[in-house]
Parts: structure tokens; C-alpha cells; sequence
């Protein structure tokens, strides 16, 4: 089957193997669907190539920007991400926007980067329980910052030995982060993957 050669790309470029990207537009891509028919199964088995074709779209634009400078652009569009691949199988259509981030992050973000994130996204006074939860609520502030705000003055990191701290972001509490745009980046995108991969193993057993 031939591909958007831009998707398969970014995928390729991600897994730095392209017998593996095009093995996953294969899986996402294997089910027959009729776009006439609006059912609860037709839904599910169009879910995965719409997704694997959202996440390389909106993650390609976001790469794209990198030459301004500013990190909030690239939160934007990974929370935006979210968003968009939880609306496609009308799983979360009903749910507030905030508790969709956090259900994402609890249950998609793989738990050794859970655990990474919790050691290198920190309060700068000690926060009791500080969890994937209030993780989230950062994340999704810094993206309505740039939504609501304009606000282009938040940078990760060159290395993962410095930090950057956000002032007054959670519980007003400031936060440090010592973790590198290319950390977060693919914590990010191993997430989205792992959501991808329970889509295209619901839309098989649907079949």
C-alpha cells in the first residue's frame, strides 16, 4: 500500500527504521472502513489511521517552529496532540479539556518516563504528593500561556544538567525543570505511540 510519503517519513525519522514505520501505517491502515456508515465500529476501526496520521501532522508542524526559539509553541501543539487523538474515537468528547491531559499522562506516558519527569519537573518548595497529575497541569498551563497570553519566554534546557524555572505554576508554586526539549519531545511522542497502539488493538478485535 502506498503512503503520504510526508507521514511515513516522519515516522521513519522517529524509529530510524522504515521496515518499522511502514509496519505501523500497515497496522493502522489494514482495516476497511466505509466512511457512509457513522457506527460505534466503524468508528473504532477508522480511530487508528486517523490518529497515526494526526500525531505526524501536528508534530511535523510543531518541528517546524523550532527556529523561533521559544519552547511554549511546542507545548501548544503536543497538549493540542492530545487533544486531538482523544476526540478521534469520541472516547473523551463529554470530558473537560484539563481532565483529558491527565488521564493522557497517567495512563499513556510510559512509567519510566513517568518516573523520569517526576524527578526532573519539580517544585521549587516541596509539594506533598506532587504526581503525573499535577505534571499534567503544568504542561497544560504552559500551553494556555501561550494560548491565552501570547507568552514565548518559556525555554527547556540546552542540556539536562541545567534547569529553567516557571514562575507561580502550580498551586503557586514555581517550577524547576531539568529536562531538554529532545527528552520531553520523545516522552511525548512514546505516548501517543503507546495510546496508538491500544486504538489499532481495539479496532482488531472489532473486526
Amino acid at each position: 500500500m502506498e503512503y503520504n510519503k510526508a507521514i511515513l517519513d516522519f515516522y521513519t525519522d522517529f524509529y530510524k527504521d522504515a521496515d518499522k514505520a511502514r509496519d505501523l501505517m500497515d497496522r493502522c491502515y489494514i482495516f476497511t472502513v466505509d466512511y457512509t456508515i457513522d457506527t460505534d465500529e466503524n468508528l473504532t476501526e477508522l480511530a487508528p489511521r486517523r490518529v497515526v496520521n494526526n500525531i505526524s501532522r501536528l508534530m511535523s508542524y510543531s518541528d517546524k517552529l523550532l527556529s523561533t526559539g521559544s519552547h511554549n509553541v511546542h507545548v501548544f501543539f503536543w497538549i493540542t496532540c492530545i487533544e486531538s487523538v482523544c476526540y478521534i474515537p469520541s472516547e473523551s468528547s463529554g470530558d473537560k479539556k484539563h481532565r483529558i491531559i491527565k488521564r493522557f499522562f497517567k495512563e499513556n506516558i510510559l512509567a519510566d518516563d513517568q518516573k523520569f519527569l517526576i524527578e526532573n519537573i519539580k517544585p521549587t518548595l516541596e509539594i506533598k504528593n506532587f504526581n503525573m497529575e499535577d505534571i499534567a497541569s503544568v504542561f497544560y498551563s504552559l500551553r494556555n500561556s501561550f494560548t491565552h497570553e501570547g507568552d514565548i519566554y518559556f525555554y527547556f534546557p540546552l542540556e539536562s544538567s541545567d534547569s529553567f524555572t516557571i514562575q507561580n505554576i502550580s498551586k503557586g508554586n514555581s517550577i524547576m525543570i531539568r529536562a531538554t526539549y529532545t527528552e520531553i519531545r520523545s516522552i511525548f511522542m512514546r505516548a501517543y505511540l503507546n495510546y496508538l497502539e491500544r486504538l489499532i488493538c481495539l479496532a482488531e478485535n472489532a473486526t
